[in-house]
């Protein structure tokens, strides 16, 4: 027979049960994006790590058992040497769309430091100076700028990392001036500051408690941009001198070019999987969006 105090507990392990089931049911979309997101990224970056590298260029005339077109056995088919190329792809994959991912989670993460600094020093004229910066952003195309910087600098994976993340924190500084600006002349954060609310609880209670709606749509949306401006730096030569157990896949695409017509799937493969990536990378950002309620930016990269 149960006593008093299990009687009593009951109800306390029902309430935090459905509570529990509440907060599932609530925001059960994204933890379904969560989940599609890692289980992206955990495979690749397993890939990544577990994964040798592997360079088409340094085997591309050396004395072997010659190519192999795909086949059941070798499903993206096999290098010059007689290595599988779907390991060093499917490495290649896991460090490009993990740069991409770490540039843009750092870059929005700088991007909303610098909009909160100029928010608490230099208000409306704050205001004014990011949307300066988003015009100056917007006159220069991102992935000609990409180019340029890494030209100079090479494309290692630090630099290549510095670079995307500076561009993705030039897109989102230059917008959350405007999404400041729109949140604080919403009606209770007009009331908050009647009632002698500080500019940090005004941010804590009101604005941070929306902003992570329009940072979280705004990177989403730029990942797959993120990981085809990485992926050009590869393709056009930039980044040569990296090392193949650091190749990524622009650089994989580069290097099957040399024997395209002989082995076109050295090619092809890494493309595909870059396509395939872009594709779900793209599709998840549309349905972050609309389930955020967020409307499309006039022009990414």
């Amino acid at each position: 027979m149960p006593t008093v105090h299990q009687n009593r507990r009951r109800p306390k392990m029902r309430q935090m049960l459905q509570q529990l089931w509440h907060a599932l049911m609530v925001g059960w979309d994204l933890y379904l994006f969560a989940f599609g997101y890692g289980i992206v990224f955990v495979l690749l970056g397993i890939a990544a790590i577990s994964l040798s590298g592997h360079s088409m260029s340094t085997s591309a005339m050396s004395d072997g058992p010659g190519w192999t077109a795909p086949n059941a056995v070798h499903w993206f088919g096999t290098s010059r040497d007689g290595i599988d190329m779907m390991g060093p792809v499917l490495h290649a994959a896991g460090r490009s769309i993990w740069l991409a991912l770490l540039a843009t989670v750092g870059g929005s993460l700088a991007g909303l430091a610098v909009a909160t600094l100029f928010f608490f020093v230099w208000r409306e004229r704050g205001y004014r100076m990011l949307d300066r910066l988003a015009g100056w952003g917007a006159a220069i195309p991102a992935i000609f700028m990409v180019l340029t910087l890494a030209a100079g600098h090479g494309a290692g994976f630090g630099v290549t990392l510095l670079i995307l993340s500076g561009l993705c924190a030039l897109f989102v500084a230059g917008r959350s001036g405007r999404w400041f600006h729109e949140l604080e002349s919403s009606g209770d954060v007009l009331a908050a500051r009647a009632l002698g609310y500080s500019r940090r609880r005004l941010l804590i209670d009101h604005l941070f408690t929306r902003l992570w709606k329009h940072a979280a749509a705004s990177a989403a949306t730029l990942l797959p941009g993120v990981l085809l401006a990485e992926a050009a730096l590869g393709f056009t030569g930039i980044g040569a001198q990296v090392s193949p157990a650091a190749n990524r896949i622009g650089m994989l695409i580069a290097e099957g070019n040399e024997t395209l017509f002989d082995a076109p799937w050295l090619v092809f493969f890494p493309g595909l999987v870059l396509w395939i990536l872009c594709v779900v990378l793209a599709t998840f950002a549309w349905a972050v969006r609309r389930t955020l309620g967020e409307a499309i930016d006039e022009r990414l990269f």
